[in-house]
């Protein structure tokens, strides 16, 4: 995907400069479209309008690089959480079949609190 935009790298990463406004308007399409397809077409449809407007507010110095790493890392954490609660309803329905006296419960993320992140969007997503 990335490859595809021509935009500036380092050895193995985007480089920090480049940021939405000074794309062309293939590069920016592309980018509105990653968001869209990494939060998924019916969850958080917004997502493309609010970082546009931020992008506006701020004056133009949105990053590429933060918004392809912010929405990498908010679809492994999502990823993880997913996973995990699948992992724990078939441990409380294995546990609910069995014989055993032991009343053992397992419990719902239901917060997350994000420690390593200097802008804050991947708590915000």
């Amino acid at each position: 995907e990335l490859s595809t935009l021509g935009l500036r790298q380092r050895v193995n990463t985007l480089h920090p400069s480049p940021v939405i406004r000074k794309l062309q308007p293939y590069q920016r399409a592309r980018i509105w479209r990653y968001l869209r397809d990494a939060m998924g077409l019916s969850y958080y449809t917004e997502i493309g309008t609010i970082i546009a407007n931020v992008d506006n507010e701020i004056g133009g110095h949105l990053r590429v690089k933060e918004i392809y790493e912010s929405f990498e890392v908010y679809k492994e954490i999502a990823n993880f959480i997913v996973a995990t609660q699948r992992t724990l309803q078939s441990l409380q329905s294995t546990t609910s079949n069995t014989t055993t006296t032991e009343n053992i419960t397992y419990p719902k993320v239901e917060k997350i609190v994000e420690l390593a992140c200097g802008h804050g969007l991947v708590g915000l997503l």
